[in-house]
């Protein structure tokens, strides 16, 4: 949809009139008035995977994206304030982008924190850093074996180095305790601000603790939602059966399916390959549930009236999930089979995505952001990664999100992703023959709830995107969001 011109009326938050405008828009909020002719509406954005509660969270977290080494993420400690129940917490450390790219180990956290329990999240949210104390806490020593789709790193003398990487994890983030009701809510709320603020009017959150889906419902009931919110239980281990969660439809909040992980991520190497990581050649990642294991997980799913979503990022995973929606192929008109990530793709599967109705549920800031790493990781193999105009080619249903607070949540970082393909800190364009159309991208973005109801569900930003140098669309600015005839946010007047 071509940006356009509008006259509009708002009085107490709530829109009172809409109606197209030749020249400019004329905005009356409340007795106040702008007119410009360099404001667009637009319909409003949709992101199909992130996750709200934690994109709320963040700023009560310590944040090491910045740190561009270990010894950083030391200082960044040392200046924060920041603890959780006695425990030091953060997340977004990223090896990769230090000098030294060895992943870090518990030695440095053990002189500064010998007594206080650490626990510090990698930026994929698939490995984390913990000390000795909390390490301590989860009774995790030299003779603690690796949990089923995790594994515990160990120096040479067998000793844990702190390094937990995926369903290892569990065993020291079990050991901090829950953050309070109220603090739940609040981080929930915080996060929907944070969506409203860019754009985004449908979000799908996945992963979400039957807890927080409680919480959901509440706020839904009480119409305190700031874009319709369609979730994805997290269910490794059939939590939603132990909490009775059956598929909901509400207001603006919906239960739609489950959630379950396949494999690692690529960053930490725990992503499934076919072949051995190009820079590990003795390690071919981490199957967290195997074929058989997400066969009988999505059985149960079905049985349960839920939809499925999976992620995959390596050609392994995206291969065992593919062949499990193929075994349950006959369902693949009633419930909706969804891959989350589908990075790392043989030459076989777009077919396959096609052939049994998979929908990839892909994040084009992953590609900006990993392109390097990628390379490193998978060698000559980097060619069967995110393949978004070979998907498309193939007639496979694509849903781009951001996987935020991982990845930034503005969705035209997204299309700039999409259209562009070049990485952070780069100025050149990225395997681009898998790069998308503008027009294309800015459809995939769009949320069905704008384009079947615009007037009550649309957005206000300072350029017309088909008028802006390509490289320039991540500059453009978000004024004005408006969710079901409600004003969620505004930075006009």
């Amino acid at each position: 949809m071509y940006p356009f011109y509008a006259d509009i009326k708002i009085e107490g938050n709530k829109l009172l009139f809409f109606e197209k405008n030749e020249n400019f828009t004329r905005i009356k909020i409340d007795g106040r008035k702008i007119e410009s002719d360099e404001l667009f509406i637009y319909p409003g954005f949709r992101d199909c995977h992130g996750h709200i509660y934690s994109l709320g969270k963040i700023k009560s977290t310590i944040d090491f994206t910045s740190a561009k080494s270990f010894e950083e993420c030391i200082e960044i400690i040392k200046k924060s304030k920041k603890t959780e129940s006695n425990w030091i917490t953060g997340r977004g450390w990223n090896n990769e982008n230090w000098l030294n790219n060895d992943l870090p180990t518990r030695e440095g956290l053990d002189k500064l924190f010998p007594n206080v329990p650490v626990y510090l999240i990698r930026v994929d949210g698939h490995c984390a850093l913990a000390n000795s104390k909390a390490l301590e806490i989860a009774k995790i020593d030299s003779d603690s074996d690796n949990p089923d789709g995790g594994e515990i790193l160990r120096f040479p003398d067998g000793s844990p180095n702190g390094i937990l990487l995926d369903n290892a994890m569990n065993l020291v983030s079990k050991k901090i305790p829950s953050q309070s009701h109220s603090n739940k809510i609040a981080f929930i709320k915080e996060g929907m601000n944070q969506l409203a603020k860019v754009g985004i009017i449908e979000t799908h959150d996945m992963d979400v603790h039957p807890e927080l889906v409680k919480i959901f419902i509440g706020l839904d009931s009480k119409k305190d939602l700031k874009q319709y919110i369609k979730t994805y239980i997290t269910a490794q281990n059939e939590e939603y059966q132990k909490y009775s969660l059956k598929r909901y439809k509400g207001n603006s909040y919906e239960i739609a399916g489950i959630k379950l992980y396949a494999d690692g991520a690529l960053g930490s190497k725990g992503a499934a390959l076919e072949e051995a990581y190009s820079d590990d050649s003795d390690n071919f990642g981490i199957e967290i549930l195997d074929y058989q294991q997400l066969l009988e997980k999505s059985i149960l799913a079905l049985k349960n009236d839920m939809d499925i979503a999976i992620h995959c990022i390596g050609d392994k995973a995206n291969e065992n999930v593919a062949k499990v929606y193929q075994k349950l192929s006959k369902y693949r008109y009633e419930r909706e089979f969804r891959i989350e990530h589908a990075q790392i793709l043989n030459s076989e599967l777009p077919k396959k995505f096609s052939d049994f109705n998979i929908t990839a549920s892909i994040q084009p800031v992953h590609c900006i952001s990993d392109a390097f790493m990628a390379e490193k990781r998978l060698g000559n193999r980097i060619e069967h990664s995110y393949l978004w105009k070979t998907l498309l080619e193939n007639n496979v249903n694509i849903l781009p999100g951001s996987d935020y607070p991982i990845e930034s949540h503005n969705p035209l970082i997204g299309i700039s992703a999409f259209v562009n393909r070049i990485p952070f800190e780069s100025d050149k364009p990225w395997q681009h023959s898998e790069a998308i159309e503008l027009e294309k991208a800015l459809s995939l973005y769009y949320s069905p709830i704008s384009i079947n109801n615009l007037r009550n569900n649309f957005i206000v930003m300072d350029k017309n995107i088909f008028k802006t140098d390509k490289l320039d669309i991540d500059k453009i600015k978000n004024k004005f969001t408006l969710y079901n005839g409600f004003v969620t946010y505004n930075e006009l007047l």
